[in-house]
């Protein structure tokens, strides 16, 4: 399987405005269980997948007694197959751009599993992780299935039970996340009825309250970024200003010490001891000022590399807490 890389969106140079505190936890609603489709019939076109890296030895999968693969040799439904179709993470042949929508603003570890646009018999898991899609191809071989060969579990559903407990790390180390939230292609059916299921419920809730709790963590770690980076900004400002007023004064007294020098050449015999000793004056403090200009532009360029890295890490941070604040509001809503 080729593996492919997954791209972020470059965050903006501009400064970030941050999206409103929350400042209580209390008078939480719980969220409404939102309608999803069925699955659609329409194709999708080829798949990039995320890069999977071949473990040393494969997880081993619990033993069952089973009577066929997910799908035959032949393209007939097994028993097996049947458990896959009844599956409320499976949605058929559906395009990336409806796996893309259904994901859409959902918290890291939500998953569905759609037929590979590749070749028949295989599968594709997408999962969210990061704030992103990721793409992992299940392939199948024998009657077993897996990310990489060899293959071991005997259905599709096994593998998802599987990672529902353990991480996908051992496959990839950046996918360090299990299969926590699925996707439900069933809740439609579930909202005309006008009841939502009791456990969709509470899984919403945990959903929120998680993403509530990583929402206030990162705003509060923007906030204090940001409330640095303005006092960094303010006080480079006033540094800026010093060294203006040391530039000045330097030249004021380059102009002095070229004065005296061209009163010594026109002095009285009795003159030339004073206006000696106001030369060594301005020339020593010169010297301190040249010294101290130089140390304040060494201060001045450490800070703006420090300013600088300031302004990189809340451009990256700024994405990640808008995206929890939509995440919030989507669970909320």
């Amino acid at each position: 399987m080729d593996p492919s890389h997954a791209f972020k969106d470059n965050p903006s140079c501009d400064r970030p405005a941050l999206p409103p505190r929350l400042n209580s936890r209390s008078t939480l609603t719980a969220p409404s269980v939102g309608p999803a489709p069925p699955p659609s019939t329409s194709s999708s076109a080829s798949d990039d997948y995320y890069g999977v890296t071949v473990p040393t030895d494969p997880p081993a999968v619990p033993q069952k007694s089973h009577s066929g693969s997910e799908k035959g040799p032949s393209g007939d439904f097994t028993g097996a197959s049947v458990a896959l179709a009844n599956a409320e993470w499976y949605w058929g042949k559906i395009t990336r751009d409806e796996v893309k929508d259904r994901l859409k603003d959902m918290p890291d570890g939500s998953f569905l599993i759609r037929d590979a646009s590749s070749q028949k018999g295989e599968y594709t898991l997408t999962i969210r992780k990061d704030g992103s899609d990721k793409l992992v191809k299940i392939g199948h071989r024998n009657g077993k299935y897996g990310f990489t060969e060899p293959y071991t579990f005997p259905s599709v559903v096994e593998l998802v039970n599987y990672f529902r407990k353990e991480s996908l790390k051992q496959y990839n180390n950046v996918l360090d996340i299990k299969l926590m939230y699925p996707i439900s292609r069933y809740n439609q059916e579930e909202d005309t009825t006008g009841v939502a299921n009791e456990s969709d419920v509470n899984k919403l809730v945990e959903q929120f309250l998680e993403v509530h709790e990583k929402y206030l963590k990162k705003s509060q770690n923007y906030n204090e970024m940001h409330d640095s980076y303005q006092r960094m900004e303010i006080e480079i400002d006033f540094k800026r200003q010093a060294l203006e007023a040391f530039h000045e004064a330097i030249s004021m007294f380059e102009d002095q010490i070229k004065l005296q020098e061209k009163l010594k050449t026109q002095a009285q015999p009795h003159e030339i001891k004073s206006l000696n000793e106001n030369y060594d004056i301005l020339n020593q403090r010169l010297g301190a000022l040249s010294e101290s200009k130089e140390k304040l532009e060494n201060d001045i360029a450490m800070q703006n590399k420090e300013f600088q890295a300031f302004e990189r890490d809340i451009n990256y941070l700024k994405p990640e807490v808008l995206n929890l604040s939509r995440q919030k509001e989507k669970l909320h809503g």
